[in-house]
């Protein structure tokens, strides 16, 4: 299996306001949310790595409700909130929700667990103008380079911009959009804090997850 990963990024707030809407959104599910909690197992582990108001929240592995914990989170805070994703290491994609609403998303392969209509394609073509729009400071022709669409036998190519670590193509070029909206990603080194929490198993979506929005 490649890798899973799921995230959200939150923009604006301080860690207190973030860590007290995490414990919110926890309790909401039935769940605890405490930090920091080194302690914990493995399944239950979660990392936060904040850069000034800027936020990345790594959700412990195969943990399955980042799009509604996101959203939860903007409705709360009264914040933009990334829903980040890489699913099995064949690509990235993103929700961004603004006081709790979807407002913007991008796969660049929609039709990767089946066919999709033109409209769902173009639904999560990507809207550099609508994301730069929610985030302070950032400027669309800074990442409309990212939102492109990729072929299903496209193997990684050149870099979208010239600073980049990773090529269009490659799940991890999601480290590069991260970095371009003001999110880092925990690793050896950066600022990260260990914390952990409990979320209690969702109910089933009467359709597949990534149709929900």
């Amino acid at each position: 299996m490649g890798v899973f990963i799921s995230a959200s990024g939150v923009i604006d707030c301080s860690k207190d306001a973030l860590h007290a809407a995490l414990a919110e959104v926890a309790a909401g599910k039935g769940g605890t949310f405490v930090a920091p909690a080194s302690e914990a197992p493995e399944s239950e582990k979660a990392s936060i790595c904040s850069l000034g108001d800027r936020h990345f929240v790594l959700y412990p592995k195969f943990f399955m409700e980042w799009d509604e914990t996101s959203a939860a989170l903007s409705s709360a805070l009264g914040r933009p909130v990334f829903s980040l994703h890489i699913h099995d290491s064949d690509l990235w994609m993103f929700n961004l929700f603004v006081q709790g609403k979807d407002v913007a998303r991008f796969n660049p392969r929609p039709d990767y667990w089946g066919d999709v209509s033109d409209e769902d394609r173009a639904r999560w073509a990507g809207d550099a103008a609508e994301v730069a729009r929610h985030i302070p400071g950032l400027a669309a022709g800074s990442i409309e380079k990212y939102l492109v669409p990729w072929g299903e036998d496209d193997e990684a190519s050149q870099k979208a911009y010239s600073g980049d670590e990773y090529p269009t193509g490659d799940e991890w070029q999601l480290i590069d959009f991260m970095r371009a909206v003001g999110l880092k990603y925990p690793d050896e080194g950066s600022p990260g804090i260990p914390v952990a929490f409990r979320l209690a198993p969702m109910a089933a979506p009467k359709r597949p997850w990534w149709k929900l929005w």
